[in-house]
């Protein structure tokens, strides 16, 4: 399946495509109006903190990282340790690719909230290929910058029985929207078509 990156409207963290942890941290983001406070220390077993300088061309600097975020859940404990060891352990591509929202939400002060498929490796070489959706925010204290970053792994993604000719190369992924009937379909090709919709 094709590495992606697709970008969801900010208002659906409210709307029921966020967890309770995202709802939480963004409404704090918009309370705070980004100035990062004490109320933040409950978000940051979660949150990989990276500079908040924008980088072309590669994901930013980074600083720390929760001992709960879902980079450690997925990839191991040493991708973490430190900046030289992030940059060999993830692929070139794939830190271009997920660098894109890093640089706009530091160029533009403003969150983004997007869905990220990428075919990667733990710290044992085992594949690792999970959807999930992430969450930055660019936060500042004085002169400092820095971006917070929440992932979390769409559980609730389902795979559907794919009626196309294509079905080795197309997966269709329905999630049923919290309270309501309609569902979330994302369609994901070899050829990269993306399609997502609600309704």
């Amino acid at each position: 399946m094709s590495n992606y990156t697709y970008r969801l409207p900010i208002d659906e963290i409210d709307a029921g495509y966020g967890d309770a942890f995202a709802q939480g941290l963004f409404s704090l983001w918009r309370r705070t109006e980004g100035n990062l406070t004490d109320e933040y220390e409950n978000y940051y077993s979660k949150i990989v903190l990276f500079d908040g300088n924008p980088v072309v061309g590669d994901s930013p600097e980074l600083l720390d990282c929760g001992f709960e975020a879902l980079p450690l859940k997925l990839l191991g404990s040493t991708w973490s340790e430190d900046t030289e060891h992030l940059r060999s352990f993830l692929p070139a591509d794939y830190r271009a690719m997920v660098g894109r929202s890093y640089f706009e939400a530091s160029v533009y002060s403003s969150p983004t909230f997007d869905i990220v498929r990428a075919d990667l490796k733990n710290d044992e070489g085992a594949p690792v290929a999970k959807p999930y959706k992430r969450l930055i925010l660019p936060v500042r204290e004085g002169g400092f910058r820095c971006l917070l970053s929440y992932s979390f792994g769409i559980e609730t993604l389902l795979p559907v029985k794919d009626r196309s000719k294509d079905s080795e190369n197309l997966a269709v992924y329905t999630q049923r929207k919290p309270g309501g009937g309609s569902l979330y379909q994302a369609v994901v090709g070899s050829s990269e078509r993306h399609s997502f919709r609600v309704g």
